[in-house]
């Protein structure tokens, strides 16, 4: 993608900060909606689950603690603080073409299996583990886009 036809993010995008991209709110809305929707198409599409699913603060956030995303944060950073980093480096990722929509839904199907779904506490568990997979993914393709890493 011509990140010069985003002009509100193109100075974000050209960030060699990881710490700047995942404090982004701006990329964090756009994350949202794309964290939601590549979960969604994963459970629907692919695992034939029913329901669109608001991914879990509360898994983003594990995933952002078991992934050693947490070291970029402040010390005092909240679940919520952590989620919404995960999901604007989820924006950053798709934007700079670190990874497609679809390697990220490929990525997460991976990780989850039909016995996930048998519980609600089990899915939400399982969906940390998928996203802190998707994460260490993009840390380790990213390491040339950052000098903090």
């Amino acid at each position: 993608m011509d990140i010069s036809s985003l002009p509100h993010l193109e100075n974000l995008l050209r960030t060699r900060s990881i710490r700047s991209v995942l404090r982004s709110t701006d990329l964090a809305q756009v994350g949202d909606f794309l964290t939601n929707y590549i979960y969604t198409i994963m459970r629907i599409g692919i695992k034939g689950k029913a329901g669109s699913i608001h991914v879990w603060d509360q898994s983003l956030a594990s995933a952002a603690r078991d992934s050693g995303l947490r070291r970029y944060f402040g010390s005092r950073a909240q679940k919520d603080t952590l989620a919404d980093g995960v999901e604007a480096l989820i924006a950053f990722t798709y934007l700079r073409e670190v990874y497609t929509l679809e390697e990220m839904v490929g990525i997460l199907s991976d990780w989850i299996s039909p016995e996930d779904f048998i519980s609600r506490s089990a899915e939400i568990t399982a969906c940390g583990s998928a996203f802190e997979n998707l994460i260490r993914k993009i840390l380790a393709r990213s390491t040339d886009l950052f000098t903090d890493l």
